[in-house]
């Protein structure tokens, strides 16, 4: 029988949710992260977040694309300039 273990992968606050999404949408204004026309409703769900006044993020405008795509992309930026953490 396996038992739960604590994952680090998980996002555990909006602090670093938003902080996620904050890099993801410098990488796109630098063209340094692309995505293929095919994925329409990614692409749409991304330009659909709005931040407020205070440039926190208004999470009535966020959904579940963009949350992933936002949270993954932060992993995957992480492994490919090598800064994973396994070991």
């Amino acid at each position: 029988m396996s038992t739960f273990q604590y994952n680090r992968e998980f996002v555990h606050s909006r602090k670093e949710f938003e902080r996620n999404s904050h890099l993801l949408n410098e990488k796109l204004l630098r063209n340094q992260v692309l995505f293929s026309e095919r994925l329409t409703l990614t692409i749409g769900s991304i330009e659909r977040v709005r931040a407020l006044p205070d440039q926190r993020l208004d999470l009535a405008t966020v959904n579940e694309f963009a949350r992933n795509v936002s949270n993954f992309s932060d992993k995957i930026i992480n492994y490919s300039s090598g800064k994973n953490d396994e070991k």
